[in-house]
């Protein structure tokens, strides 16, 4: 067995913003609910008076994608990388219904990315909501297309080297006709981004 030496140690500030991107997270995906006559319904789908059975969230794989399995609407846990292909699929056969696009941050600009520009392109009406914790989360740790450079991760212990990749200013280079960016602990505010995500007319 090779010996490299000692592990650095985990930077507290970096150890920090994991912690706070755990629990922004876990605010996501239960604080962002609340009780209903039917059940478990994201806010602001619920502020915009949306029934589940109107409602389709398409996911792809890892953490952030288990969101259709916390709340009273049809969902569909799909393939890693394929969230948004699928949910154009079901927007273009059931025009009908709202319906959402969520993943993480490695599930949509790695093995994801190829969708991403083509989505924004053909700007079919549906919304994508990206949850970008800087890590693959449900891996335990390694590091992600937006880990900081210099970063110190399970699978960088002499830090990244890497620049990372930003969401917005892709989606911005894509033309995508709806951007927003929220923070989870800002519940109203990211309710208002979520809402006006929806009711956008296009590709959000």
């Amino acid at each position: 067995k090779r010996n490299f030496g000692p592990r650095p140690a985990f930077p507290l500030g970096q150890r920090h913003l994991r912690h706070v991107a755990r629990k922004s997270l876990h605010l996501l995906l239960v604080k962002l609910t609340h009780l209903r006559e039917f059940g478990l319904q994201p806010l602001a789908l619920a502020e915009l008076e949306i029934s589940p059975e109107d409602v389709g969230i398409i996911s792809g794989i890892r953490c952030s994608s288990r969101l259709p399995g916390y709340v009273n609407t049809y969902g569909f846990n799909s393939l890693h990388g394929r969230a948004l292909p699928i949910a154009q699929g079901l927007k273009l056969a059931r025009p009908e219904i709202t319906v959402l696009a969520v993943g993480g941050d490695g599930d949509g600009i790695s093995i994801g990315m190829g969708h991403f520009p083509h989505a924004a392109r053909r700007n079919v009406n549906m919304t994508y909501i990206m949850m970008d914790n800087f890590i693959y989360g449900l891996t335990k740790g390694q590091v992600s297309p937006t880990t900081p450079k210099g970063d110190t991760t399970v699978s960088t212990p002499f830090t990244s080297i890497d620049s990372p990749l930003d969401p917005v200013k892709l989606a911005l280079a894509f033309n995508v006709s709806f951007i927003a960016r929220a923070f989870a602990g800002d519940l109203k505010h990211m309710t208002d981004m979520v809402k006006s995500a929806i009711e956008h007319k296009g590709f959000s």
